[in-house]
């Protein structure tokens, strides 16, 4: 077994089929049942949010039906397209 040492080449497995496209990373996978996760910063420091609403304004939403609930502040979201960015 020969000794192997910082910064020298090592031949991988896996290289080939990340590098022509064909690997599967684990954000490629969808099971169903799963939970998607959504984060909104604020784009100012040390800010007081009054509201939800307020947090999302600069995402182009003024408007979420209540009662609030996650599952219509994240379509609220993705229905911007502010989802993909």
């Amino acid at each position: 077994m020969a000794n192997f040492g910082i910064g020298q080449a090592l031949r991988r497995t896996e290289d080939v089929r990340f590098l022509t496209g064909t690997g599967q990373f684990v954000e490629d996978r969808n099971i169903q049942g799963q939970a998607w996760v959504g984060f909104v910063r604020s784009p100012v420091p040390h800010a007081r949010i009054a509201t939800v609403a307020d947090a999302l304004k600069h995402l182009g939403i003024h408007h979420i039906d209540m009662p609030l609930t996650p599952e219509r502040v994240w379509r609220a979201i993705r229905d911007t397209g502010a989802a993909e960015a």
